[in-house]
This record gives C-alpha cells, sequence and structure tokens, in this order.
C-alpha cells in the first residue's frame, strides 16, 4: 500500500517536473512526509528536475542534502540536474563542487563491491571512495543474518564489537552469500585493545611506527593523550598536562590494562583511514 501511494505521488510530481513547477514539487514532498509516506529517490529526482527547469537551483541543492540525510542514496541523474541547475543560474562554484564530487564516484557509481555494517550515516563520504562501498546494512552481529546481494560482495565491520561478531559468524556469514575476511575472534579481540595493541606492535618490532607510550604517569612527557584501551570516536579521550591530572581522570585504573597514555602528537590536522588489508 505504501508503495502504491509513492507511486501515485511520483506522477503527480513527474508533472510537475515537466513544467518546472518546482513550487509544487515541493509542496508533494511535504504532503508525503506529512501522510508519513517516505519519498524515494525517484520523488527527489522528479522535483530537482522540476528545481532546474524552475530556476530554483538553492533548492534542488537541498534536495540533494536531504536525500543524502533520509539515509538515501542519490544517483548520478539527481546529481546531473542539480549541477545544470547551478550552471544555469550562473552558480558555477556550487556546479564546480557538485560536479567533483560526482566524478570521485569513480567509473562505475552502481557497483557494489563492499558493503559496511552497520550504518553510521556514512554513505556520501563512502561514495566518493569510488570502489563501490556502501554503508546501508545495519546488521549489529544480533538477530537474522543480512541478505546478500545477487553477485559476489564483501561485508566489512566498522565497528569493534560487530567486528568480534563476524569473527565469530563468519562461516555462517559466508553460507548467506557474503565474502568475509578470515580472522580468528582472539585476533579481533587484541586488536580493539589498543593497550593489547601497542604491546603487540613493539613484540614484533613496530614500535617506531607508532605513538610512542608511557606505563606510568611519572614517566610521561607532557603534554600528552590519555584515552580508554577500549572505545571509538574519542570518547573520554584528554589532552593532560600532569600525572596529577591523568590519576584524577583514570580514577587511579591500570593505565597498561584499562588505559593508554600516549605522546602527543602536534598539529592543526587530525587525519583518519580505513585500510583493508591482504595477507597482513
Amino acid at each position: 500500500a505504501a508503495s502504491t501511494y509513492v507511486d501515485s505521488y511520483n506522477y503527480m510530481l513527474a508533472d510537475s517536473a515537466w513544467v518546472g513547477d518546482w513550487e509544487g514539487a515541493l509542496e508533494s514532498l511535504q504532503d508525503m512526509r506529512n501522510l508519513g509516506v517516505p519519498p524515494d529517490v525517484t520523488s527527489y529526482f522528479a522535483a530537482i528536475c522540476a528545481c532546474r527547469r524552475g530556476g530554483a537551483w538553492e533548492k534542488a541543492l537541498e534536495l540533494v542534502e536531504e536525500i543524502w540525510q533520509k539515509d538515501l542514496e542519490p544517483d548520478v541523474e539527481c546529481y546531473s540536474h542539480a549541477i545544470q541547475a547551478c550552471v544555469k543560474a550562473e552558480a558555477h562554484d556550487q556546479a564546480a563542487k557538485l560536479l567533483k564530487e560526482l566524478r570521485s564516484w569513480g567509473p562505475a557509481p552502481e557497483a557494489d563491491r563492499f558493503h559496511t555494517t552497520p550504518m553510521m550515516k556514512w554513505m556520501r563520504e563512502m561514495k566518493q571512495y569510488g570502489c563501490g562501498v556502501r554503508n546501508v546494512v545495519n546488521w549489529k552481529g544480533q538477530g537474522p543474518l543480512p541478505q546478500a546481494p545477487s553477485r559476489p560482495c564483501w561485508l566489512l565491520p566498522n565497528q569493534d564489537d560487530v567486528a568480534i561478531q563476524f569473527a565469530e559468524q563468519q562461516a555462517q556469514l559466508r553460507h548467506a552469500g557474503w565474502k568475509v575476511v578470515n580472522v580468528s575472534p582472539e585476533v579481533v579481540t587484541m586488536l580493539q585493545n589498543k593497550a593489547e595493541l601497542m604491546k603487540y606492535a613493539k613484540r614484533i618490532g613496530l614500535g617506531a611506527a607508532i605513538p610512542r607510550t608511557y606505563e606510568s604517569s611519572e614517566e610521561a612527557e607532557y603534554p600528552c593523550i590519555l584515552k580508554p584501551a577500549v572505545g571509538t570516536f574519542g570518547k573520554d579521550t584528554h589532552v593532560v598536562r600532569s600525572s596529577e591530572e591523568v590519576d584524577r581522570l583514570s580514577r587511579g585504573e591500570s593505565l597498561t590494562s584499562k588505559w593508554v597514555l600516549q605522546e602527543l602528537i602536534p598539529g592543526r590536522l587530525e587525519h583518519s583511514t580505513t585500510l583493508l588489508v591482504k595477507d597482513g
């Protein structure tokens, strides 16, 4: 029933697009929201076309943003018409920005080579990797396994706790049709603990390739970084300037098992990267 409502509104939106009635198109989108009928990519595409023909380039840009915010994935046509709307209005900077993003999608933007889970609202950023990676699967390691695409595709965890579930259920995931990394749960558990990872790096002779760590607050060179051994997104991470501050924030817990105290690398920018490693 819901799809029937969407189809009906999409016909109306197509009529608005044909005559450039961008105000009517936006009203139709709002009617859909008010009725609890979520617009799909086809709905937004028609509205963007109406904006292009009606000269409402700023509204076209807003619609592109809204598509991503709704966890949908705009296609090449959505971007192409938004770019044309900008060019028509001589908004060349905005057109160039969209065109640069569109080109970053690579030669096969519709290809599915990698899926990451759970959903983290990273779809737009991942699309720009240009290698067919998507973030539309929301499996967190519990419940029914996610359905695999018809073609072979990698399923990759993007959170530590989910990575452990992957390692424990890798046989089932493969049976369900996914390609998954072959790794033991013990290795994943070690890798998610920053303190254990630092120790492991030193054991295999890579200590010089990682930030220097301190086993006690007394030996540290301040300012430095204090962060939990287990955690993501910088939660409870602090720049500390004295051993007293370390003791207060760590509540006296062991630095070698519960916390990591490491050198502060100064700079204006922080770089984060994702690696898929083959053969170690």
